[in-house]
């Protein structure tokens, strides 16, 4: 097995708060995940006040959707085929499906089994039936994951 010791070099260049235009006074937390829509805008899920933000080709800010929704550690944000988004949450282990103007469609709860129990829903994906599927990490003493339909 070769294990590369060095990356190759990247012609990337650093832009100022990622080139995002945040407006004054917005409290933008620690980004948790970020994916494109096919329109080109860029949502971004962040553990600040209002986690779910959507920013133009452009980097200006175009929406903020989802305060009081989630605690403190949002963490997995999806686009379903429609258009919906869908964010995980790992504090308060729920899992959201909210339309493109932030109202609340779904709610799944992951229920605790033990003491030790604790969901984090750690992925979300479709598959091509359109059915959403999501992968949870279980902090159990044996770290058993699980795969919800």
């Amino acid at each position: 097995l070769l294990i590369q010791q060095e990356a190759p070099l990247l012609d990337y260049r650093f832009e100022p708060n990622n080139g995002l235009q945040i407006p004054q006074g917005f409290t933008f937390g620690f980004p948790g995940n970020a994916i494109f829509d096919k329109q080109g805008n860029l949502w971004v899920l962040n553990r600040g006040p209002v986690p779910v933000t959507a920013f133009d080709p452009s980097g200006k800010m175009i929406k903020a959707l989802g305060e009081g929704l989630f605690g403190n550690r949002p963490h997995a944000l999806r686009l379903d085929p429609e258009g919906n988004i869908w964010v995980a949450d790992g504090s308060t282990h729920i899992v959201v499906k909210m339309d493109q103007n932030g109202k609340v469609l779904k709610a799944c709860i992951a229920i605790a089994t033990a003491p030790w129990y604790s969901c984090a829903n750690s992925c979300m994906a479709w598959c091509l039936s359109a059915s959403m599927k999501i992968a949870s990490l279980k902090n159990s003493p044996n770290n058993i994951g699980s795969m919800v339909k």
